[in-house]
């Protein structure tokens, strides 16, 4: 359990209906507000209702809780944005890409018509084979691959 805790980059509580935290590591981007944003929706659809509660958060892409490395043993609780059936961590859903001014992502359904639009503007055939990725190659080393 000592080790995971290198893991957390926030603590997010409930306590009497308000949320309390404090931050290890600190999240990219805007998603440490969203985690917030996400608990205060929770606290403002069911006043009165949730219990105090205590959550660790790891803001990074990577799952770390192996199952191997944890069998028979309990498991921390660690929500975080990935996670893949060889792993214990727990998905939390990532809003915060509607907020980052850098991927300029507007609301879903603009986006979705928007797609759909450009999508049966011109056949496939006659499409560039070319693709588009906007990202970090610092991430992932599996990302540095990718030349732009």
């Amino acid at each position: 359990m000592i080790d995971i805790l290198c893991e957390i980059d926030l603590n997010r509580s409930i306590v009497d209906g308000f949320v309390v935290s404090w931050s290890r590591n600190g999240c990219v981007q805007s998603r440490a507000m969203f985690i917030v944003w996400s608990f205060l929706q929770l606290l403002k659809r069911y006043p009165g209702l949730v219990p105090d509660v205590d959550l660790m958060f790891d803001c990074m892409d990577r799952p770390v809780l192996n199952r191997t490395e944890y069998s028979g043993k309990i498991q921390p609780p660690l929500f975080r944005y990935c996670t893949t059936n060889a792993h214990f961590d727990i998905p939390f859903p990532d809003w915060s890409f509607w907020g980052w001014p850098e991927v300029n992502i507007g609301p879903w359904d603009g986006e979705f018509r928007s797609t759909k639009q450009g999508s049966q503007a011109k056949e496939w055939i006659k499409r560039w084979p070319r693709a588009y990725w906007k990202g970090t190659q610092m991430s992932d080393s599996e990302r540095k691959t990718i030349r732009i």
